[in-house]
C-alpha cells in the first residue's frame, strides 16, 4: 500500500505527532510505503519523518500513483481539495481526512467569533468532500453526525508508544533545573501550546494558593508572554520553569507529581495518553470529550471557571493516596486496552486497505 500524507508543516504539534505515530506504525508493522509532503519549509525542532518532500500550492503531486491521500489541517485540506478537483483523474484513490475537535469552538478561542463562523464552515466543506473522515472520540462522532452521514466517519482513537523516540533522553540542563526545583516543591507539569484555549493562567492560580508547588511547562505559543507577565506579577518566577518545545515530551512525565490539563476546548489530547502510560496523576478540566473515555475513577476532574472545584480536585489528588493510586492503575489499564500504538496502527491500516 502506498500513502501520501499532506501536512502544513512538520512542527511538533499534536496533530502532526498523532500522524507520525500511525505513519511509523504503518511502516514498521504493515510494510506500507509512505511519502510525507509539507507545505512549510523545514525548521529546527521539526518532527523527523522518512521520505519528506517540500511542496507549495503550485506543485502538483501525482495522486494517481497512491492508494491513499491523507490530510488533516486546513492548508493541507485546501491543497488536496484543489488538486483533486482540477488535476486528479484516477478516482480509485481514497481520500481521507481527520476531525479531532469541534472546529468552530477551537477557532473561536484562537481567533474570535467572526473568523470561527466563516472558516469553520469553509473547513467543514473541505472535510466533507473526502471519502473517509476519521474522528478520535465518541463525542466527536456524535457531534459531527449532525453534519455528515455516520457511514462516512470512522472512529480511531489515538494511540501512543510508552517508549520515547529512539535515543531521545531528557537534556542534562533540563534535568538539573527540574531536580533543583523538586528539592523544594511538588511539580505541576503541563505540555502544550500557549494559547487562550489551553487556559494555562490557571496554573498560576494553583501556585498562588499552594506555596509548596512549582510549574514545569514544555511548549511555546502566542500567549506565552501574557502568561509570563502573570507569573511575574504574582511573584512566582522562582517557581516556574518554561522549557520550550522538545522533540519528545514522554521522558519528562517521570518528574511530574501532577499532570495538569486545563484546556477549555480540545480533541482527545495526546498528552493525556502519555500521562496515562507513564502512570502520572491527571488533573483535568471537565469536558464531554474527556468524560466519554476517562471516568471519575481514572482522573480528578474540575469545573471550568470554578476555583473552588479546581482546588478541591487538586487536594484530592495530593491528599487521598488511595484514590490517586486507583486512578493511576485504572487509567493505565485503559491505555493498554485502547490507546497502544499497535491498536492505533492496525485501525488505520484497516481503514486504508479497503
Amino acid at each position: 500500500m502506498k500513502i501520501a500524507v499532506i501536512l502544513n508543516s512538520l512542527s511538533p504539534a499534536g496533530t502532526n505527532i498523532a500522524t507520525k505515530d500511525f505513519v511509523d506504525e504503518l511502516i514498521k508493522s504493515h510494510n506500507c510505503k509512505v511519502d510525507i509532503y509539507t507545505l512549510k519549509a523545514f525548521s529546527k525542532g521539526d518532527l523527523i519523518f522518512e521520505n519528506v518532500k517540500k511542496l507549495n500550492f503550485f506543485s502538483v503531486i501525482p495522486f494517481d500513483k497512491y492508494d491513499v491521500i491523507y490530510s488533516c489541517t486546513l492548508k493541507s485540506d485546501v491543497y488536496v481539495f484543489l488538486t483533486k478537483k482540477f488535476f486528479i483523474k484516477n478516482r480509485k484513490v481514497k481520500f481521507v481526512s481527520t476531525m479531532h475537535n469541534v472546529i468552530e469552538e477551537d477557532l473561536f478561542y484562537d481567533y474570535g467569533l467572526l473568523i470561527s463562523k466563516i472558516f469553520s464552515r469553509f473547513w467543514l466543506f473541505l472535510k466533507f468532500d473526502n471519502d473517509e473522515l476519521v474522528v478520535s472520540s465518541e463525542s466527536m462522532m456524535k457531534y459531527y453526525q449532525r453534519y455528515v452521514n455516520k457511514n462516512k466517519m470512522t472512529l480511531i482513537e489515538y494511540g501512543r508508544s510508552e517508549k520515547s523516540l529512539t535515543n531521545f533522553e531528557v537534556q542534562n540542563n533540563d534535568r538539573e533545573r527540574i531536580l533543583k526545583l523538586k528539592e523544594k516543591y511538588k511539580i505541576v507539569g503541563t505540555i502544550g501550546v500557549f494559547s487562550k484555549r489551553k487556559n494555562y493562567a490557571l496554573v498560576a492560580e494553583l501556585l498562588v494558593k499552594y506555596k509548596d508547588l512549582c510549574w514545569v511547562n514544555l511548549g511555546s505559543g502566542e500567549e506565552e508572554e501574557n502568561i509570563k507577565h502573570i507569573v511575574k506579577s504574582e511573584g512566582l518566577e522562582n517557581r516556574v520553569l518554561f522549557l520550550g518545545n522538545r522533540p519528545d515530551s514522554r521522558p519528562y512525565y517521570i518528574f511530574f507529581d501532577v499532570f495538569f490539563h486545563p484546556s477549555r476546548s480540545e480533541g482527545f489530547a495526546l498528552v493525556l495518553i502519555d500521562a496515562m502510560s507513564n502512570k502520572t496523576p491527571i488533573l483535568l478540566a471537565r469536558l464531554s470529550i474527556y468524560q466519554s473515555i476517562l471516568k471519575d475513577d481514572m482522573v480528578s476532574y474540575f469545573d471550568l471557571d470554578n476555583n473552588d472545584s479546581l482546588f478541591e480536585a487538586f487536594d484530592r489528588i495530593m491528599q487521598d493516596r488511595c484514590f490517586t493510586e486507583m486512578c493511576i492503575e485504572k487509567a493505565y489499564e485503559t491505555y493498554l486496552k485502547r490507546f497502544s500504538i499497535s491498536v492505533y496502527g492496525q485501525k488505520y491500516f484497516n481503514l486504508f486497505k479497503f
